[in-house]
């Protein structure tokens, strides 16, 4: 089937992240799981007219293209002090071509908040999810406030996409997505390759299956 069939105009039709995981965040509240924490963000045009003349200062104006003020979802690896995924407008503009490309049966690497996964669910030319969130802390973090909005597509697995695939035998997937780095950076490259090599037998033969990672080019140019 054709990606054609149902495309999206615009990255904010992504869901409001703040929506799907309710009120409580709004009052501070930080909930942890092992080396991982979920808490709402709060930006203010006063923090983002900053964060954008950092952002000219040190050459990389387009990680802030389309930051907003309000309020945001954020899961965080505490442990090594690194975000592993927002909602803000550089996550939703640099996930928008797969979620807009994506059909058929899809497997998306990385569960971060959910919010690529809410956003294929509602194409009508999707009709299966295969998500692989390989560390559990993550998992029960965000399943519970994940699960009263999912369809009957998704299936959630728990494993280390490095390894699912030699499990996947019989397997064929039209739309492959790799969402597992929280960084830019060229060393991520190698990783991607070879992700893409291991799971191209995977892939349904046909001219509008895809493989792709999440800012595949940006690392890339970063080698």
């Amino acid at each position: 089937m054709s990606s054609t069939s149902n495309t999206y105009a615009k990255p904010d039709a992504f869901p409001q992240m703040v929506d799907i995981y309710g009120e409580k965040f709004l009052y501070g509240e930080i909930e942890k799981r092992g080396d991982f924490s979920l808490r709402m963000i709060t930006l203010t045009s006063n923090m983002i007219a900053l964060e954008k003349t950092r952002a000219i200062i040190n050459g990389n104006y387009d990680e802030v293209l389309g930051l907003k003020s309000g309020d945001y979802m954020m899961l965080r690896n505490d442990k090594i002090d690194e975000v592993v995924m927002s909602d803000t407008g550089m996550e939703r503009r640099t996930n928008y071509d797969f979620v807009k490309r994506a059909h058929g049966k899809v497997l998306v690497g990385g569960l971060g908040i959910g919010m690529i996964l809410l956003a294929l669910q509602d194409k009508e030319c999707v009709s299966e999810i295969t998500v692989v969130e390989k560390n559990k802390d993550v998992y029960h973090l965000i399943y519970p406030y994940l699960k009263k909005h999912l369809n009957k597509k998704v299936v959630i697995v728990i494993d280390d996409v490095y390894e699912y695939h030699r499990k996947a035998t019989g397997v064929v997937w039209d739309s492959i997505y790799f969402d597992i780095w929280n960084n830019i950076s060229g060393d991520n490259y190698p990783e991607m390759q070879k992700l893409t090599k291991d799971y191209f037998p995977l892939l349904r033969p046909s001219s509008d299956s895809f493989i792709s990672c999440w800012r595949e080019d940006d690392c890339r140019v970063l080698l």
